[in-house]
């Protein structure tokens, strides 16, 4: 079993490695906030702010952390978040314009899966599939099936993404253990997210 596990990464981590992604780095700092649910709850705070900080999909963790009542851990991340924010705050001091731009304008669009190609296939998300079905665009998606429109996407991903929340909260009622919970909780992440790859199955293992 452990085996089939390892060379079922092979490909993820390898990707990682090829475009330089951070996931390798983020599941260990993830891995270490496990390790620190009990004792050193700054320390599996600090690494979750960090792992945040390199991917605001590690956020979600938070939920997780809430059901299981870790709030000290829970308030050690949200500090180090804000450390780590107006840290990059004062980097730009004088640069205000800069930054608007990056959370007003890069961050949504990075976000949403339009940094690069919306529709390539190798991002595994809903969304994309929403695009490819009803978002027509005369290069990089003629043949959609439905003539719609990005608001109407993001309206339907969202409520997916409400639906997929309640029966992820459901089904953790009959896990097992946390590994289960955890588990359930990066599928959702990856069901939802529009700009998951193969890269980021890397935190599945």
């Amino acid at each position: 079993k452990t085996l089939l596990i390892l060379i079922a990464a092979i490909i993820p981590a390898y990707y990682n490695i090829v475009f330089g992604q951070t996931y390798l780095i983020i599941s260990a700092l993830i891995m270490l906030v496990i390790l620190c649910l009990e004792k050193h709850k700054w320390l599996g705070g600090l690494s979750l702010a960090i792992a945040i900080a390199l991917k605001i999909s590690p956020a979600i963790f938070l939920i997780w952390l809430f059901s299981e009542r870790r709030f000290k851990l829970i308030g050690w991340t949200i500090l180090f978040c804000c450390i780590i924010t107006a840290g990059t705050f004062l980097v730009y001091i004088g640069k205000g314009e800069a930054l608007t731009t990056f959370y007003t304008e890069s961050l949504p669009r990075i976000i949403n899966g339009f940094v690069s190609d919306p529709f390539s296939s190798s991002f595994q998300g809903f969304i994309v599939f929403l695009r490819k079905l009803m978002l027509p665009d005369v290069i990089l998606n003629p043949d959609a099936l439905i003539n719609g429109n990005e608001r109407i996407i993001q309206l339907i991903n969202t409520l997916f993404f409400i639906v997929a929340s309640v029966i992820l909260v459901g089904s953790w009622k009959n896990a097992l253990d946390r590994r289960q919970k955890i588990l359930l909780l990066l599928l959702l992440v990856n069901i939802t997210s529009g700009y998951t790859s193969t890269y980021s199955l890397l935190l599945l293992f």
